[in-house]
Order: C-alpha cells, then structure tokens, then sequence
C-alpha cells in the first residue's frame, strides 16, 4: 500500500502489528452505503466490486473492481460520516484491517494529507476549477496513482482507450507514427547526383510530438469520441505518477459543460501543433524527387572522382598499368600507404588493405 510504503519503518511496523485478518466469501458484502465506517480494508488476495448510489437511476451503480493490493474504506474513517459505496466480494477474498482507532492514530495524518494534496491538484487544473470541495473529494475515489519509469510505455498507438491519465509529477513523451512517401527516385547535392541504389515505397516512422508536464491531461479525446488510441504516451524523466480514471467514470463525472468546454478548447490546441509538426517532419523526412529521364552517368561520374580522392584507390589504377617496372610500382605504393596514414577518413574505400597490413615491410618484397 502506497501509504504505508512511503513512511518510516516504525510506522511500517506498527501498521503490520495493528493489522487484523478477515475472509469473506464471493458474494458477502464487506460494507453498504450509508453504514457507519469502522474499519479500513486493504485487499490481501480475491476481488471486490464498488458500488455507489446514482440518483439519477435510483439505486446502485458500479463503478469498478479492486483487487490485490487495493484498498477502501479511509474516507468513512477520516470524515466521521457514513459509507459512500457498498462494496461486495466477487472472489473469495482475503482482507487485512485496520480498526478506525487504529488507522487514525497511525495513519490518519498521511492520508488526510494525501487527499488534501489530491484535492488542491485537481482544483488547480482549468478542467476541475470550478468544482466544490465535495465533488472533487467524490472524484478523487475513481482515481488510481500509477508509477512509471523512464521509457515506459504508458499507453501504445492504435490500442482501445479504456481510461484516461492526468500527469501529477513528472513528464511523458506523445509519439505518433507517421508514414512517409517515398519516390522512386531522387537526387542529392547541387549537382544533382543520383543515388546508385534505391529503396522504393513507403515508410513509418515514429516521431517525438510533445513532452507533457504536471496537470495535462492525456488521451481525453480518444476516450470523449470513442477512438482508439491516437498515439503513444511515454514516460519520458526519469520517474513519473500519474492519475488514471476509467473510461465509463471519466464520462459519467466530467459532466459539466464549463469542463467539457475547457477540455475541447485544449485539444484544439493540441491538435494544431500536432498538425503543424506531422506536415513540416514529412517535408524534412520525404527526398527530393527528380524526372526519372534525369542522366545517370552525371552521378556515376561525380562517384568516381570521389573515390579517386582516396590515396589507394589511385595507386591501384595506376599499379595495374603493365608498362611501368617493378621498382616505379615500389615508389608509388609506398607513396600511397603514406597518404592513406596521413588521410583522416577514406572516401568509398571499402576494399582498401588496413594500415597495419599496408605498412608491413613484407608488403614490398
């Protein structure tokens, strides 16, 4: 449990020495709405479903399932009101629990705190700031803290988009694949060389289109219109927490038209710089294309001349001439080795000996 991985030992310790354990079977109610909150449950093993009144409907609603790790039941305890959800095994399932006193003492504190931080955070998003108290509090209830370090993957390109993220530390890379047309034929340079070999086709590549910091929201968009997924989100520093809401919650709770409003307004935003970079990466991406009657010999000769700047490759051409004598091709390949030792790179060079070979004294006899 977060809460109680981020404190010190001794609260470690005396959580573990006050914890109780409880065995309920599929279908028992742990708790129902309106019951007066005395323990806090933390789920050791099994799955639960939570349910909340909708008056709208006139009886419960589900809102979604907790499993291993999850835990419920702190907001009766640190309001001193009655349960806001019935929640009701799905599973056998095995419970650790804290008795009211005993969390309050211990950990009443940290998560008083905690909720008081969730609380300012999303009453310092344009998307919540007009929200009471109250209904950012029965908000926070259908959020879950995720962690992730840098490089993973938060969510992928293409996939269904079954929630929505809200960045609360760190920052996450948007990357879009993006596919190219590739010509048949293109040429590089002033002179207009053509490129002896050629791939033609299309190609996709994936491109950086944004780093997004605290408070953004991601993948909104997708979820509001039914889409899969538009991109792929990235952790991007080196650690990163963010806030997930499903996808039902997020549109049973962002209601309101001034949130729904500010939402479409950010995206428009987003959506042009989006735009903007996708046209201007396939111009930078995409070769210049050229009349495919174009000459070629121009670029075969510009190739050759190139690698006669290679001291070896013109002592070769030079050596294979038969009228010269033995010792004239001593001088000039010694000539060469010491160009090729004194160059810093060879240009189109891929059959030339190594140094060590080429500066061999047997390399003359």
């Amino acid at each position: 449990m977060q809460m109680i991985e981020q404190e010190d030992q001794h609260v470690f310790k005396e959580c573990l020495f006050c914890l109780r354990y409880k065995y309920l079977t599929a279908g028992s109610y742990v708790c129902k709405s309106g019951e007066k909150g005395d323990y806090f449950y933390l789920i050791i093993e099994g799955e639960v479903g939570v349910h909340v009144w909708n008056n709208e409907k006139v009886g419960l609603e589900h809102v979604c399932n907790l499993t291993a790790g999850g835990y419920f039941g702190e907001l009766a305890l640190l309001r001193d009101q009655p349960r806001c959800a019935t929640i009701q095994c799905i599973k056998n399932t095995h419970f650790a629990t804290l008795c009211k006193n005993d969390y309050l003492r211990i950990l009443g504190r940290v998560s008083t705190q905690k909720l008081e931080e969730l609380i300012s955070f999303f009453n310092s998003l344009p998307t919540f700031a007009g929200w009471s108290k109250k209904s950012l509090i029965k908000l926070s209830y259908y959020f879950r803290v995720l962690k992730y370090k840098r490089n993973q993957i938060i969510c992928t390109e293409g996939v269904p988009a079954e929630s929505v993220f809200i960045v609360k530390k760190g920052e996450v890379a948007i990357i879009k694949e993006i596919k190219v047309q590739r010509p048949t034929v293109r040429k590089i340079g002033h002179n207009g060389r053509l490129i002896p070999t050629l791939k033609c086709g299309n190609y996709s590549m994936k491109a950086q289109m944004s780093i997004e910091s605290v408070g953004e929201i991601i993948g909104d968009e997708d979820v509001l219109h039914d889409l899969p997924r538009s991109f792929t989100c990235q952790c991007y520093s080196a650690n990163a927490e963010l806030l997930e809401i499903s996808k039902i919650e997020f549109k049973k709770r962002v209601r309101a038209e001034d949130s729904l409003n500010q939402l479409t307004q950010r995206q428009k935003v987003k959506n042009s710089h989006m735009t903007s970079a996708i046209s201007l990466l396939k111009v930078i991406k995409q070769p210049g294309i050229v009349d495919k009657n174009d000459d070629r010999s121009a670029g075969k000769q510009i190739l050759d001349s190139i690698r006669s700047l290679n001291p070896w490759n013109s002592a070769q051409s030079i050596y294979k001439k038969k009228n010269i004598t033995v010792e004239e091709s001593k001088k000039i390949m010694k000539k060469a080795i010491k160009g090729v030792s004194e160059a810093r790179s060879l240009p189109l060079s891929p059959r030339g000996p190594s140094l060590q070979q080429s500066m061999s004294p047997k390399s003359f006899m």
